[in-house]
């Protein structure tokens, strides 16, 4: 979320983006057009699709950056 915002996504909108990131959701092709206006680097943008399984039972803390969690 942090690193959306930087990039200067709003911040309700990197939290909706992250949370659906942490729900297993993934992105809507909304929240992709976004990141991607405000030039967030693909390489984020497939790591938030791939995500999809992140939980807080399998990482066991919550996931709000949706990078570095569950690469099991």
């Amino acid at each position: 979320m942090i690193y959306l915002i930087s990039m200067g996504v709003e911040n309700e909108r990197s939290f909706k983006i992250m949370e659906s990131v942490r729900k297993g959701k993934g992105l809507t092709p909304d929240m992709e057009e976004d990141m991607r206006a405000c030039n967030v680097p693909d390489w984020y943008i497939e790591s938030c699709k791939r995500s999809n399984i992140c939980s807080q039972s399998a990482c066991g803390s919550l996931c709000y950056d949706g990078i570095a969690c569950c690469m099991v």
